[in-house]
């Protein structure tokens, strides 16, 4: 399989295009979400948790409960009305004076994202295998872009303006959003899909699906540092806010650094050793934070966290993508979201306390909990099927 970007057609590269414009907008702001209502908002780092803990977990839950009726109305519509909610939640959340309502701007952002992430990977799961694999490191490329574009200027508006990163971010999703209304292309607007006998049982009864699922728990919830401890850590440690984007910068350099070294790896169907690798490089680095007291040292951490986050990200897609093969990719997809969910609304309420434990205990913790997804992973590797769409 050629990992060349130049054999896609011109509508997936497209659905790439997106992506990065898209992480773009959305991390513009994101980054500084803890610090915006940690600040503005009564109930301090309490309330700023709980906001993430809803936003992560309606994000990653919702595309399971989401995936029927995305399949019936076409998941491209999906893409249109969830860009356009998210939108619309940024641009709400400088305006949620009470806790209540940066609760509920929260909320609105994580169904928002739900919507679109089901559906924009309900797209991608639907194409051919081959250009499928191709697209999905592509799509990885692109939102590793969108990390490093957006913090930039999210940190430039956030020197005059925090609420100014909100609102800009916000006016662009919504911007992408009607825009994709306007797109005709077949392999994109694919036909509805009516599941007559559902479509969560036949994707639980695929047992090494659920067992990947599970097995990276843990790793959602370090994954989810990127928008809590980190953040927090790096206004701390830089002595202003700006500095929490620094943190997506070098996440998204280093992904994008990793990414074009595993061309090769993914052409060959190194897929597990690419998982495997993935998550001691995350869990090592995420214990390794508890050494930290200079901002240099933390981005250097955090760019060997984000080569690992890399890796996984990008095999467990490959992976989901195969179980579904044949069926419903849009549950199969959400059901991945879920794992994510669990573990990254766990992790991103622990995050800002841990942030704030200057002994470092919370980090180390958080690495050593990566024993239990690699437990989970070796049982994944020793199941595996012979032969079988399953096996990789």
């Amino acid at each position: 399989m050629s990992d060349r970007a130049d054999a896609l057609p011109r509508p997936l590269k497209g659905v790439a295009a997106l992506q990065a414009a898209m992480n773009g907008a959305h991390f513009a702001a994101m980054p500084m979400l803890a610090i915006l209502v940690t600040q503005r908002v009564e109930g301090g780092a309490a309330v700023a948790g709980t906001a993430l803990a809803i936003y992560f977990a309606l994000s990653r839950i919702g595309p399971v409960f989401l995936a029927p009726a995305v399949d019936r109305l076409g998941p491209w519509h999906g893409v249109s009305v969830g860009l356009c909610l998210r939108g619309l939640a940024f641009m709400v959340l400088p305006l949620a004076a009470q806790g209540v309502g940066a609760l509920a701007a929260a909320a609105l952002l994580g169904l928002g994202q739900a919507v679109y992430e089901v559906s924009l990977y309900g797209v991608i799961g639907r194409q051919a295998r081959a250009q499928r694999d191709r697209l999905l490191v592509l799509n990885d490329q692109a939102l590793n872009l969108g990390c490093v574009l957006g913090p930039l200027s999210g940190a430039a508006l956030a020197w005059w303006s925090a609420e100014a990163a909100f609102f800009v971010a916000g006016a662009a999703l919504v911007a992408l959003g009607l825009g994709c209304t306007a797109v005709r292309s077949d392999l994109l607007r694919a036909p509805a899909m009516d599941h007559a006998e559902g479509i969560v049982m036949p994707m639980l009864r695929d047992r090494r699906f659920v067992v990947l699922c599970v097995s990276l728990l843990p790793f959602w919830a370090v994954f989810a540092q990127l928008f809590a401890a980190f953040p927090l850590l790096a206004a701390r440690l830089g002595d202003a806010p700006a500095w929490a984007n620094s943190i997506l910068v070098i996440n998204g350099l280093a992904g994008i650094v990793a990414l074009a070294c595993l061309g090769p790896w993914v052409a060959r169907d190194r897929t597990l050793r690419i998982l495997g690798i993935g998550l001691l490089l995350a869990f090592a680095s995420i214990a390794g934070t508890a050494m930290v007291g200079e901002l240099w040292v933390l981005l250097a951490f955090v760019a060997v966290f984000s080569v690992g986050e890399s890796f996984v990200m990008l095999a467990g897609q490959i992976l989901t993508a195969r179980h579904a093969e044949g069926r419903s990719a849009t549950a199969y997809f959400g059901a991945f979201k879920a794992s994510a969910g669990v573990g990254a609304g766990l992790g991103a309420y622990v995050g800002v306390i841990t942030a704030g434990d200057e002994g470092g205990t919370g980090f180390i913790t958080l690495g050593a909990i990566g024993i239990l997804s690699l437990a989970g992973l070796a049982f994944y590797v020793c199941s595996r099927p012979n032969q079988g769409r399953a096996s990789n």
